[in-house]
């Protein structure tokens, strides 16, 4: 008899669903759509993020690199100076992939090209002087 006053009391087996039960599986079915339109428009707009660079003049490119890879040097410095020796020269190293080789640079900006290349080198090789294996 216990088993089956649970069944008794709503719920049970072959009843119908209450207008509450109806409106509240609506309502997650509403957020859930709603959440995956959000996720779909993040990931567009993070596509579009990606492709922005890529369909940009070869100036702008340069640019980009040139700023994203002084930001990774004045990083390095910051880590350098809190004896962050290994994780410093990551940063270093990631400026010097970034701006790759002079000739892909414009003549106006070859100077940006040969600062960074001078510091973050440089950098790298005051760690190998002093027997940091950074």
């Amino acid at each position: 008899v216990g088993s089956c006053e649970g069944a008794a009391a709503g719920g049970g087996v072959g009843t119908a669903p209450r207008e509450g039960d109806i409106v509240a599986e609506e309502a997650t079915r509403k957020a859930k759509e709603a959440k995956e339109d959000e996720r779909g428009k993040q990931l567009q707009e993070g596509l579009d993020n990606l492709t922005y660079l890529s369909g940009q003049p070869d100036d702008v490119k340069v640019a980009w690199a040139v700023q994203k890879a002084d930001k990774l040097h004045k990083e390095g410095n910051r880590l350098f100076g809190e004896s962050c020796w290994q994780a410093a020269a990551v940063k270093y190293r990631s400026a010097l992939d970034l701006i790759g080789e002079r000739e892909a640079f414009p003549d106006s900006m070859k100077r940006n090209h040969d600062d960074l290349t001078v510091l973050c080198a440089g950098n790298l090789a005051a760690f190998a002087l002093n027997g940091d294996d950074a």
